[in-house]
C-alpha cells in the first residue's frame, strides 16, 4: 500500500521513520557486523552468552538488549563505541529511497521523526547528503538509547505523553521495527522499496 493512501485512511501526526534499508539503503555488511558482535559477547561471559542463545534465536539486537540489562552501562559504550567505528569505516555508499525523501519533503504537516540503531553521527551524515536532516524533530538512536528495536525504549525517547498514541505512525521496513511498534502500542506501515 502507498504512503500518502495509507495516511489518507488512517489520519497521523506523527511520522516516526527508521533510517537504514527505509529512508535509505547503506552499503555496508551488516553480516560481518553481527559475526564480529557474535564473537566479542561469548569473551564477557560464556554462559551467559549460551544460555542466550538457548532462549531465543538469538538476533543480535536480542543478545545485546540481554547484555546491557546484565552488564549496564560498560557494555553498552562497548556496542555505541564498537557501532561508531563500525559504520565510520564500512559504509562504502548508499541508495536513496526517493519515493520517501521526497514524501518527508513535501509534507512538514506532519512531525517526523526518526527511531534508528544506527549512529548519530552515520545519520546525520546521511540525511545531510539526501537534504533532509532539518526535517527531523527528533532522532531516536545508537546514542541516547540503552536499548535498540524491538525494545520499545526509542518511542518512549520520542513520545509526548500529551498526544494520543493513536496519532503516531512508525514507518519501517523489518520484523524488529513492526514488533517495536506493537510493543510501543503504535501503527506499523511496512516499506518495501529494498525488497529483494
Amino acid at each position: 500500500m502507498n504512503l500518502t493512501y495509507y495516511l489518507k485512511k488512517h489520519p497521523k501526526k506523527f511520522l516516526i521513520v527508521d533510517f537504514d534499508n527505509t529512508i535509505l539503503k547503506l552499503d555496508i555488511d551488516w553480516l560481518d557486523y553481527i559475526n564480529k558482535i557474535r564473537n566479542v559477547l561469548p569473551i564477557v561471559n560464556e554462559q551467559f552468552f549460551k544460555k542466550a542463545l538457548k532462549e531465543k534465536t538469538s538476533p543480535v539486537n536480542y543478545l545485546q538488549n540481554l547484555y546491557i540489562k546484565a552488564y549496564g552501562d560498560e557494555i553498552l559504550s562497548f556496542f555505541i563505541n564498537f557501532s561508531s567505528e563500525f559504520e565510520s569505516k564500512n559504509i562504502k555508499n548508499f541508495v536513496p529511497n526517493n519515493n520517501l525523501i521526497s514524501f518527508i519533503k513535501k509534507h512538514p504537516e506532519y512531525v517526523f521523526y526518526i527511531w534508528s540503531a544506527n549512529t548519530l553521527k552515520t545519520i546525520k551524515k546521511y540525511l545531510r547528503k539526501v537534504s533532509i536532516l532539518d526535517k527531523f524533530a527528533k532522532i531516536a538512536c545508537r546514542d541516547n538509547l540503552k536499548f535498540v528495536k524491538p525494545d520499545p525504549e526509542g518511542f518512549l525517547f520520542l513520545y509526548n505523553p500529551n498526544q494520543h498514541k493513536k496519532d503516531y505512525l512508525f514507518i519501517g521496513d523489518s520484523d524488529s521495527d513492526k514488533k517495536a511498534a506493537r510493543k510501543a502500542g503504535i501503527d506499523f506501515f511496512l516499506i518495501d522499496y529494498f525488497a529483494k
